[in-house]
């Protein structure tokens, strides 16, 4: 009874501590206890809980700063993460340097701006690389917006001036057709080595149009955003040469081959209009681009409607569009499902294969949490955040994401990051402006927040949320007002006489994990026997009765059996796998005993794809598979046997290739147990009843 009222009190406390304003401020991870413990928990007790904690929740990992740490630089403007590399801009950044790892002890070119890549080692991060524009000149704004995919780093300079057009034009003409027409700046790694690889303008290069306010990367695609481009154009690809909507904006779409770049598409809004910004917010992946238009001034809700009634001004609205083969089209047209004026829906942007975000900074509802009432405006520019997603050719909104402490003037949705099934929120007016960032994570349709976080070094005006990224389970927040002048990692974060100098935090999160259970599939496993004693060849087969068979008959002779899982129409193509589990259930036994124990175990084949055909041949007998496991000598449980094949979780076949199965081939370890009378195990296959069917139980996450 008292350790029943002990896990009560433990389990009671923690709930009252994630239902504090916001839930638990993460900082950093607990690292023993931080207090005594309280009354009726003994130290031990109150360990547990912390651990406890430590595992549910993220934890800081890095407090990040620029290597020339100085006043108004604003690092952490944008963030970009991509597996273990974290990319910082910092637009007000002043150094003459050009290129890579410059000069940084000058101030000769105020404002020209700069860029910071992290790697990690293990959870160490280092800084790798001081990232200048080619042409670096005071007020260029490099480093207004970052992305980064694998080795792959694309960079913004919305205050870059030259009348260049195209791929790798003029760089060093300023003229005044030039002035504020913006530029974007690709650099590639190779090893730890970073150089720049293509310097990309606009096709329509034109004063103030502010290419590179948004980029976006992924694999060998870019997409810039140039929110004050000002074309009449509707659509893809149209004419680009009449400036009568001043400031309507456009997206373009580079590609590369080969190391080459040049531009695919040219991107406007289904309805531009002068003043929308289309392209303020850019977001890609794989053959998906969703661009923000926060000015947008229809009264539409959801998706596809109308688009011709102005009658909600810079309500904001956000497109959709897909490529097939080389040609791009817009898919779709999103709008609020609570679409008010002034909320600015689209000012931020994200998406994650079939999963795309919105937000909404200056959204006027007090709801809290996961689609709240949307139907009242009484707190005044809290923000919100909008969950998409795509089945089919269909798009629909899933979810309507608020703060769990939602107050006014809190700008949620000033920034969103999507990976997987993880969303994260920023809001930078969080406690008077110190900010906040969020994170909600989806498990099937349901949403639900799972972290509430705040800098290591909080106090107001730092603007912590302005930027936020995630990739897998690490996600970064940039704070552009960060005060403090330490330089370098995890540097002294007290001293704040680097006023507005900014920071970027690195906090790891649980990603959420989908298990899925797949049953082999009938038409396509069975047994197979061998021809003859240590022939290792097969013969006789059966794929069609409810049975599979291991061991042998009287005559000395194997069965073997085949399994067949449809894993790669069912899981994404880039799940990443952290536990597989088989489980088969027992039939009966010919020849008494045990035959797990009389054959030494369990051997398991894996078979990234098809042994021979989807259908069994006696071939599957022996045709090589990718690679094998065991013994395992698993007891029986609840009449079926467990086999844990994590340690195979590499030969999970995820792709459309072979088929989309994975096989498996089960046999004994021992080839006979060389007595004269059969002896062999019988498991239920995949043509018997549903509950009896072998199981491949998968968990993964997306990253």
């Amino acid at each position: 009874m008292k350790t029943l009222q002990k896990t009560c009190v433990m389990f009671v406390l923690l709930a009252l501590m994630l239902s504090t304003r916001g839930g638990i401020p993460v900082h950093a991870a607990p690292a023993g206890p931080q207090s005594a413990p309280p009354a009726g928990l003994s130290a031990d007790d109150w360990s547990q809980i912390e651990n406890l904690l430590a595992e549910a929740l993220p934890s800081q990992q890095a407090y990040l700063k620029a290597s020339n740490t100085e006043t108004q630089d604003f690092f952490g403007a944008p963030v970009a993460v991509s597996g273990d590399t974290v990319v910082v801009g910092t637009p007000y950044e002043d150094s003459n340097a050009t290129g890579v790892n410059g000069d940084q002890n000058n101030n000769l070119a105020p404002s020209s701006g700069a860029v910071y890549v992290f790697v990690r080692s293990g959870t160490t991060w280092s800084q790798q690389a001081y990232l200048k524009a080619s042409n670096a000149q005071a007020d260029d704004d490099f480093g207004t917006s970052v992305a980064i995919s694998g080795d792959t780093v694309v960079v913004g300079a919305q205050g870059e001036d030259s009348a260049a057009t195209g791929v790798d034009g003029d760089q060093g003409d300023n003229f005044s057709t030039g002035a504020n027409s913006g530029a974007a700046y690709v650099f590639t790694r190779n090893g730890t080595t970073w150089s720049q690889q293509a310097y990309l303008k606009a096709s329509n290069t034109g004063i103030s149009d502010s290419f590179g306010r948004s980029v976006a990367v992924s694999g060998d695609t870019i997409v810039v955003g140039a929110d004050g481009e000002d074309s009449a154009a509707t659509g893809v690809d149209g004419s680009q040469g009449d400036n009568s909507a001043i400031d309507s904006g456009a997206a373009y779409v580079f590609t590369r081959n080969s190391g080459n770049w040049s531009q695919q598409a040219y991107l406007k809004a289904s309805n531009t209009g002068a003043a929308d910004r289309f392209g303020n917010s850019i977001a890609l992946s794989g053959d998906t681009i969703v661009v923000g238009a926060c000015n947008e001034d229809s009264n539409a809700t959801g998706v596809d409607g109308d688009q011709n009634d102005n009658s909600k001004t810079y309500s904001g609205a956000a497109y959709v569009f897909a490529r097939r083969g080389g040609t791009w089209s817009q898919q779709a047209y999103l709008k609020a499902s609570n679409t008010d004026a002034e909320d600015f829906f689209g000012w931020s942007v994200s998406v994650s294969g079939d999963l795309f975000v919105v937000g909404a900074y200056l959204e006027d509802s007090n709801a809290t949490g996961v689609n709240g009432d949307q139907g009242n405006n009484f707190a005044t520019n809290s923000g919100a955040a909008y969950a998409f997603t795509l089945n089919g050719d269909t798009w629909s909104q899933q979810a309507y994401l608020k703060a769990s402490n939602t107050d006014g003037g809190d700008s949620f949705g000033q920034s969103v990051a999507v990976s997987g099934n993880t969303v994260v929120v920023g809001a930078i007016g969080e406690e008077n402006t110190a900010g906040a960032a969020y994170v909600f994570t989806r498990s099937g349709t349901t949403w639900s927040q799972q972290a509430y976080l705040k800098a290591s070094n909080t106090e107001t005006g730092d603007y912590f949320g302005i930027s936020v990224a995630v990739s897998g389970d690490t996600v970064a927040v940039g704070a552009m007002r960060e005060d403090s002048n330490a330089i370098g990692v995890n540097g002294d974060q007290n001293d704040n006489s680097a006023a507005d100098s900014g920071a970027a935090y690195v906090f790891t999160v649980s990603p959420t994990i989908v298990s899925i259970t797949l049953r082999s599939t009938g038409t396509q496993d069975g047994w197979v026997l061998e021809t003859g004693e240590n022939t290792n060849k097969g013969r006789t087969l059966d794929s069609t009765s409810t049975t599979l068979r291991l061991g042998d008959d009287s005559a000395k002779k194997q069965y073997r059996s085949i399994l067949s899982f449809a894993t790669g129409a069912t899981l994404p193509d880039n799940a990443v796998i952290t536990k597989v589990t088989l489980k088969v259930k027992k039939q009966g036994i010919t020849g008494g005993g045990n035959p797990v124990t009389a054959f030494q175990g369990f051997m398991v084949d894996i078979k990234k794809g098809l042994f021979g055909t989807s259908a069994l041949q006696a071939a599957d007998f022996q045709t090589a598979a990718s690679k094998t496991y065991g013994p395992f000598t698993t007891a029986l449980a609840g009449g079926w046997y467990t086999i844990d094949l994590t340690t195979g979780k590499t030969y999970i076949n995820k792709l459309a290739t072979g088929g989309g199965l994975t096989q498996i081939r089960l046999r004994f370890r021992l080839d006979d147990n060389n007595n004269a009378i059969a002896n062999h195990l019988s498991l239920y296959s995949g043509d018997a009843g549903a509950a009896s069917r072998p199981k491949l139980i998968i968990e993964y996450y997306v990253p």
